[in-house]
């Protein structure tokens, strides 16, 4: 039974605790700034240790998941292929390109092998909609478009973390744009330029007075090889809920919404239901209609069969395709004046 360490007392211990210990995974190690927290997570999901360096965490997993904030990927990353693990690190991969750069030039000396953790390359929605593309099921793709709207920064008396930050890696556009620029490049088969990016905070103050300097409203227009692309991200919305991904194409069309149900509809047609069936066995705890507890599940099952088999994952984004996304994203803050 391979083993995992989780770094991170956030979403390695909401979802992915159970995600992995579902999919056959011995949860061997977790470890977080608040010792508090990782040893609650130790005694609820039964961790063999919570150690108080995370370092210590390495030592006898065959997998560390890295899902701390995103200045800490660099080091935690780059020390973990050093020790030989294989690594699955948290998106944004890197604070920068030049972080992005060092992390995979670890990687090419290593021993092991590392992941970033776009799970929702894992979904058969996904997969779906990149075969339907590459088929030609909607003819030539023509144009793209993104719109990712809600309010989780909205309110104003919210505690401020790291997120508010854009010294510590907060912001939309590293949280969500980095899902959203890869699901892109997946879907698409295709590498983007960036033409232009706004970036903005809406909610700058909380109520205890706190300051946030990251984004929570992004935009870009991009050109993915010929497909002009437009991407809305605006967290920080009082009213309206919208997920959606569209590529439009000669012959028809393509929806993914809310990131489990996938549409489609061809020329003078209405849209139709070309969802595949939901995923099976997603356990009690973890949201079935939940895109990216979902690909959590998917990746957690496939990186156990890799490990089990002795092999390599084939499957997956690399880190040189976070890389890539990286930037794009260096590219859009250059854009916006926040380089």
């Amino acid at each position: 039974m391979p083993k995992i360490s989780i770094l991170g007392t956030g979403w390695g211990v909401k979802v992915q605790a159970l995600a992995f210990k579902s999919a056959g995974w011995d949860l061997h190690a977790v470890w977080g700034r608040n010792a508090q927290k990782a040893q609650a997570a130790q005694a609820e999901f039964g961790f063999a240790v919570a150690p108080e360096r995370w370092q210590d965490a390495l030592e006898g997993a065959d997998l560390v998941s890295i899902t701390t904030p995103p200045f800490e990927h660099l080091e935690q990353t780059v020390f973990a292929l050093e020790q030989g693990c294989n690594v699955l690190c948290e998106k944004p991969m890197a604070m920068s390109v030049s972080e992005a750069e060092q992390m995979v030039a670890a990687m090419q000396n290593a021993k092991g092998w590392a992941l970033v953790d776009h799970e929702l390359r894992f979904l058969p929605v996904r997969l779906k909609m990149r075969d339907l593309i590459a088929s030609g099921a909607i003819g030539e793709p023509r144009a793209a478009e993104v719109r990712l709207v809600s309010g989780s920064r909205a309110d104003p008396n919210r505690a401020y973390n790291w997120w508010s930050s854009r010294a510590l890696g907060g912001g939309v556009l590293g949280a969500a744009g980095s899902h959203v620029l890869d699901g892109l490049r997946f879907v698409l088969g295709r590498e983007a330029t960036l033409l232009g990016a706004r970036l903005n905070t809406g909610v700058q103050v909380l109520s205890d007075s706190s300051r946030v300097d990251s984004d929570d409203y992004a935009a870009m227009l991009l050109d993915f090889s010929g497909v002009p692309t437009t991407v809305l991200m605006n967290v920080a919305a009082r009213h309206g809920f919208e997920d959606v991904l569209l590529v439009h194409g000669s012959e028809g069309s393509l929806a993914l919404r809310g990131g489990l149900k996938l549409e489609a509809a061809k020329v003078g047609a209405t849209w139709e239901d070309v969802s595949p069936p939901p995923t099976e066995g997603i356990p009690n705890g973890l949201g079935s209609n939940n895109g990216f507890e979902v690909g959590t599940v998917l990746i957690a099952r496939y990186l156990h069969g890799v490990l089990e088999q002795g092999t390599r994952p084939d499957q997956g984004a690399t880190l040189e395709d976070g890389l890539k996304v990286q930037a794009l994203m260096d590219a859009a803050r250059v854009s916006s004046g926040w380089n």
